[in-house]
């Protein structure tokens, strides 16, 4: 037992081995010996040994606890719940069964119990970790996240060697956007205990997130090695091998998933974005539209309708594929509110009238490094990105949020300054502008290595060229313009799971582009950077010369790599994943000309260039059958 109590559990287990070769009836040293087993992940001969010593000292409280953990490592859950509360109709204040009872609630989902046998565990035994850390878990599938992280914080408090409760707290953590903090919890946990599968997996997402999708691989691996039958895992490394274009490996991970778990819509739906369908996919469209068939929650369901939209398209059954689209969107009940939108764009002009930028201001950082690229989702600005960051020179950082969090931070101060003031003629007068812009090339420049420019095709910064030009007078922007019925009916046909919700309805899409279109016309008139406005349609026909026109406007000379940014293995984690690996291609252009029969709402909602679009493909006698 001292061995055991030091961890030692090979040689704690021999003299187990001793004691009972010398006294086969010692239900204490079978007791034990199955403890080691559980330890050691041997659960069928921890669940034979304990078997035993109940059979020889009777129900045993202590032993029916450890049965039942071993049980429900085995995944028999009725085994360990019978073995639980045994022990506690036996022992009714054992507060490790009461603990042990809380957390197996939890894995049937069955929170509130779980939080009531947990918390009832810590009233006698507030020293027991676990129960703090299955309480936590109970919290925060209720969606009470800051007692959940306080609760796993006490957990390790109370016991700093407890790798699950890192791991739970670095996921709460992950999800409130402390992805360093997460990092190093997952890190800690690995170290104390490298075979907890989910510490890896957990540290692979973050990885991922951060960008560095290579080394997520390795962890997603190592997660598998340890438990080859985790269908979320295989989802999660499909995903990274799509983000490095490694299509085939992530479509085999997906396979897998689904394999494991049949039905799941989240992994149909990841299986789309990187598949072309035909004909020969009818088994696998089959178990689609079965699922569809069945009442799903929304989320689901979602997924599932937009999996579907995209293999009707691909077999160019326009209708069908609509009908499928437009479920997906109907899944969202909560509606577009303009209101805060309009307003934005008016504080946008209001705050930048052409006066506001002073020549010579000393205000902001005069790095020429940034290139900004905006437009619309779905414009082409992933395809623009992954050709200049094909350039030896040229860093593609993808979709950062820095300016976002910038730009709402410095417009409180300008609510102050602006609003109640006659606006200054310029604005060097806030505070930080320098540090800010120096903070945010920062974080850069730990990434870009000998890169001469960064992109960041972030495409609604649109809304913040104002405060680029105030934190980088020399900053160049890159305007990616599509046309604008393919841009909108390219947002419908995309789940944007996290953005505003105007791409739901088809009015609301046209209504969304107008203002789009208003904000880009003002930032024409009075914007001091150098922009180089983009049409996808010329890119996509004439690529070399739109290519060699973009890298000169970025004050470089021309590289022929940027021909081949197809096979740039650069991480890309954007709807357009699958597209920019593939060769510039003019199929996507005019494509609402499939759809245009069900495209009223938006044709209207754009106003005279929607009309006059849908007018110039009547008057070339187009049909809808496409370009």
């Amino acid at each position: 037992m001292a061995y055991h109590r030091a961890g030692d559990l090979a040689r704690a287990d021999a003299i187990y081995a001793q004691v009972l070769a010398e006294d086969p009836t010692s239900a204490d040293a079978l007791h034990l010996r199955g403890v080691v087993a559980y330890q050691r992940g041997d659960y069928p001969m921890a669940i034979a040994a304990i078997q035993q010593s109940l059979m020889l000292s009777g129900n045993n409280p202590s032993c029916l606890n450890n049965l039942g953990l071993a049980y429900q490592a085995m995944g028999r859950l009725t085994e360990a719940e019978a073995a639980f509360q045994t022990a506690l109709n036996l022992a009714p204040n054992l507060a490790e069964a009461m603990s042990n009872l809380g957390i197996l609630r939890g894995v049937q989902g069955r929170w509130t119990e779980a939080e009531t046998w947990c918390r009832q565990a810590i009233r006698l035994d507030p020293r027991l970790a676990d129960a703090y850390n299955g309480l936590g878990r109970a919290l925060w599938h209720q969606g009470k996240s800051a007692e959940a992280i306080a609760n796993y914080r006490t957990a390790l408090a109370v016991n700093p060697r407890l790798p699950f409760a890192m791991v739970n707290l670095g996921t709460a953590l992950r999800a409130q956007g402390n992805l360093a903090e997460a990092e190093t919890l997952f890190r800690q946990a690995i170290a104390l205990d490298p075979n907890v599968a989910e510490a890896h997996n957990s540290l692979a997402i973050v990885l991922a997130t951060n960008g560095a999708v290579a080394e997520a691989v390795t962890s997603y691996r190592e997660a598998l090695r340890l438990n080859p039958n985790q269908a979320g895992v295989h989802h999660n490394l499909g995903h990274a091998y799509r983000d490095l274009g490694q299509f085939e490996d992530a479509q085999r991970e997906y396979l897998t998933a689904l394999s494991l778990e049949p039905g799941d819509a989240k992994v149909y739906n990841s299986l789309s974005l990187i598949h072309r369908f035909t004909s020969a996919d009818q088994a696998t469209i089959d178990q689609m539209e079965a699922l569809a068939s069945h009442e799903l929650p929304p989320f689901e369901a979602r997924q599932l309708h937009f999996a579907l939209g995209k293999v009707y398209d691909d077999l160019k059954q326009y209708d069908r594929a609509l009908a499928h689209y437009r479920k997906a969107n109907e899944v969202y009940q909560g509606g577009f509110d303009r209101e805060p939108f309009i307003q934005l764009v008016k504080r946008m002009e209001a705050w930048f009238p052409k006066g506001r930028f002073v020549a010579g201001s000393d205000s902001g950082n005069p790095s020429e490094m940034p290139v900004f690229i905006v437009g619309m989702p779905r414009s082409g600005t992933t395809l623009i990105e992954q050709i200049l960051a094909s350039h030896p020179l040229i860093y593609g950082c993808g979709e950062l949020a820095d300016m976002d969090t910038i730009a709402n931070d410095l417009s409180r101060g300008m609510r102050t300054q602006i609003e109640v003031l006659p606006p200054p003629p310029g604005l060097s007068n806030i505070p930080h502008l320098t540090e800010l812009a120096e903070g945010y090339l920062q974080r850069r420049r730990v990434v870009c290595g000998n890169a001469l420019r960064f992109t960041s095709k972030m495409p609604t910064n649109y809304y913040h060229l104002g405060v680029v030009a105030l934190l980088f007078p020399k900053a160049r922007v890159i305007h990616c313009r599509r046309s604008p019925l393919d841009t909108c009916l390219s947002c419908y046909f995309s789940d944007f799971i996290r953005s505003a919700t105007y791409h739901y309805r088809l009015d609301d899409l046209g209504f969304y582009y107008q203002l789009y279109q208003r904000m880009m016309a003002h930032w024409r008139s009075v914007l001091p950077l150098p922009m180089l406005e983009i049409r996808y349609e010329d890119l996509a026909s004439r690529p070399e010369e739109i290519s060699r026109r973009m890298v000169e406007f970025c004050g470089l000379e021309w590289d022929d790599r940027c021909m081949r940014y197809y096979d740039n293995r650069r991480p890309v984690q954007t709807s357009s994943v699958w597209q920019v690996r593939q060769p510039i291609y003019t199929t996507s252009i005019g494509r609402w000309r499939h759809y245009v029969e069900h495209l009223r709402p938006l044709i209207e909602a754009l106003g005279p260039e929607g009309k006059a679009e849908a007018q110039s493909n009547l008057s070339a006698g187009g049909d809808g059958s496409g370009p």
